[in-house]
């Protein structure tokens, strides 16, 4: 069995042999929307994040550009995207993707997680990058 973390306190078991409907790798604003947009329609991705929760905006102490806020932090805004991504469905791991394999179908990624280096392969059947 494979664990996912859901927001705090809360694991999904997943069997090893699941292949995915869709994975998305990263966790910036374009990976979250990813997962939003996806949640909503009825199809939860996995989305691996990587070691940089928020991508790249999340560095960013000040936005002042994003629709619907005046002034947000960059980690403010991504928490918020996620958070809304999970309510929605969306399964979050962390871990960093060591290799993949998308020759073939299923696509195949290879996994490493961030705390315990525990590996594992994921199978999906699409893939955002």
């Amino acid at each position: 069995m494979i664990r996912f973390l859901i927001g705090i306190g809360f694991c999904l078991q997943l069997s090893a042999a699941e292949v995915q409907s869709v994975v998305i790798l990263g966790s910036g604003v374009g990976a979250l929307t990813s997962a939003v947009y996806l949640a909503r329609a009825g199809v939860p991705p996995l989305v691996i994040t990587g070691p940089a929760p928020g991508g790249a905006i999340a560095q960013s102490h000040s936005v002042q550009n994003w629709p619907g806020e005046f002034d947000i932090s960059g980690e403010a805004l991504a928490e918020k995207i996620r958070d809304q991504a999970l309510k929605n469905g969306a399964i979050f791991e962390e871990a960093i993707v060591t290799a993949v394999d998308f020759s073939s179908r299923p696509l195949k990624m290879k996994t490493r997680a961030l705390f315990d280096a525990e590996e594992k392969e994921i199978l999906a059947h699409a893939c955002i990058i």
